[in-house]
């Protein structure tokens, strides 16, 4: 039997960021950028390899029982562990101001940590940085980099028609083609009858 790393018997939530940001002439949702982050090399899974900025949902549940959610949400980790990885700290009041949930991913030996015992749980949430929001969240967004050297030794924006491309950790390509069918062509569609309306509306 496969050695069991996971913290709680049973699933072990996750929460998984994907954080893309608008280009500045073009509607192609290849030519959005996403944020990822780089693993780092001494971590146990996927060292090395390119991933969401992701991680696990604190609880105050004790080693070896069954995950409560008893300290906070999946969407609070989602921002917090962005935080964490890439130095990003959005100012919002409540998470879903700026974050969608999206899907959750479950077992399946998704994660090669995953066991008959215990498994991951990963719950994806989406945000779209508009160029609106690329503006008033400019402050925050200068801040990017490597807090912590060991989880992730870089923290990069690609462009999504090369990040189809890559290999990813864990099960991230398949998640990356699920937002994009679910959530992010509709979107862009939204965003870019938006851009229209604004610069009819200018039209002298």
């Amino acid at each position: 039997m496969k050695k069991n790393t996971f913290y709680y018997i049973g699933p072990n939530p996750t929460a998984d960021l994907f954080l893309v940001r608008q280009p500045e002439n073009s509607y192609d949702v290849n030519d959005f950028e996403i944020l990822l982050v780089r693993r780092g090399d001494k971590v146990d899974t996927c060292p090395g390899q390119w991933a969401f900025p992701a991680g696990f949902v604190d609880s105050l549940s004790k080693k070896g029982d069954v995950f409560q959610y008893n300290k906070e949400s999946a969407a609070h980790a989602a921002l917090r562990e962005l935080a964490e990885e890439t130095g990003i700290k959005f100012p919002v009041q409540k998470p879903e101001d700026i974050v969608k949930f999206i899907a959750v991913f479950e077992g399946n030996n998704r994660d090669p940590r995953d066991n008959e015992i215990s498994w991951s749980k990963s719950h994806v949430f989406a945000s779209v940085l508009t160029k609106n929001m690329l503006k008033q969240y400019e402050q925050e967004l200068s801040k990017v980099g490597v807090p912590d050297e060991f989880e992730v030794r870089e923290v990069k924006w690609h462009k999504l028609g090369d990040v189809r491309k890559m290999p990813m950790a864990f099960d991230h390509t398949v998640i990356i083609e699920h937002v994009i069918e679910n959530f992010l062509q509709d979107k862009v569609i939204e965003i870019y009858q938006q851009d229209n309306q604004k610069q009819n509306k200018v039209k002298p």
